[in-house]
């Protein structure tokens, strides 16, 4: 998944959907404690590094108002590295921002996969999550291969082989949900550990059979303070989605379908927003 010539390197960085996504508890460090089932998608978003004079980032395709999480990627990269590296970065963003779907975490992962083989920093795996961890909660994810159970803060990994053979009608409405006003809402513990105990012994020899039954903790809040939102995901399901969920913490919202002909007709309707047709992937970022 990595090109180049020596001086340049070219990246395909994708989304991910949460399957499922389950709160636990806060933790002492102010984190919270999640159990998820994610998943990467074919939405891409594409960097461009080449070995420069000096760092710098640009974006095209999105407007970023704050510190790009490339930034500090970079300079967690240079601490562990105890010196400096230069490079030029060029992103196009194909993936909404503020919508769950994990591009800034997909982008780090794949600027530190990118860096290591542009630079020859002979990197482990294990490493290169070390520094992602400190970048971003969902940052090692993405290292995981395409599917995999997500625990603690977001940085135990567990890689899953789960099927592929459905079908993601996703729609990313005309807003976007800050995902640290959405964790502000939670005010308690929302899952037990016993249907935790249950998912993990259900995947993933039996993943088609359970996966009518994920939920994802965050619909709730995200549904009450957008409730026109609700319309569209109950439209979803009269579509004859397996399930139909939003992703991490908004405000994407998706439908799995078995059927192709069915998701397609999903996706034909006049949603209010971007949508898209995609599937489940494997990825190997290195």
């Amino acid at each position: 998944m990595l090109i180049g010539n020596g001086e340049k390197l070219s990246i395909k960085s994708p989304a991910k959907i949460n399957l499922c996504l389950y709160i636990l508890g806060k933790r002492k460090d102010n984190y919270h404690d999640i159990f998820s089932v994610m998943q990467m998608v074919d939405l891409f978003d594409e960097i461009e590094l080449a070995i420069s004079n000096s760092f710098s980032v640009s974006v095209s395709g999105a407007i970023i108002d704050e510190k790009n999480i490339l930034e500090t990627a970079y300079e967690r990269l240079c601490e562990f590295l105890g010196r400096k590296l230069e490079v030029s970065v060029k992103v196009l963003k194909n993936i909404p921002i503020g919508a769950g779907l994990g591009g800034g975490s997909s982008d780090t992962a794949a600027f530190l996969a990118g860096m290591n083989r542009l630079f020859d920093l002979k990197l482990s795996v294990e490493q290169l999550v070390k520094i992602a961890a400190t970048v971003g909660s969902d940052v090692p994810f993405f290292f995981s291969g395409g599917s995999a159970i997500v625990r603690g803060r977001g940085e135990i990994i567990e890689p899953l082989e789960l099927p592929k053979n459905y079908h993601i009608v996703l729609v990313v409405p005309n807003f976007s949900v800050n995902t640290r006003w959405a964790y502000s809402q939670l005010r308690n513990s929302l899952t037990s550990r016993e249907i935790i105990d249950f998912l993990v012994k259900s995947l993933p020899k039996n993943f088609n059979g359970i996966l009518k039954d994920f939920k994802n903790d965050f619909e709730e809040i995200i549904l009450s303070n957008y409730p026109h939102l609700g319309d569209d995901i109950s439209r979803m399901r009269r579509f004859g989605a397996e399930l139909v969920s939003i992703s991490g913490s908004g405000s994407s919202f998706f439908g799995i379908f078995k059927n192709f002909d069915i998701a397609k007709k999903a996706f034909d309707y006049n949603w209010n927003g971007k949508k898209y047709l995609l599937k489940p992937i494997k990825y190997d970022l290195l």
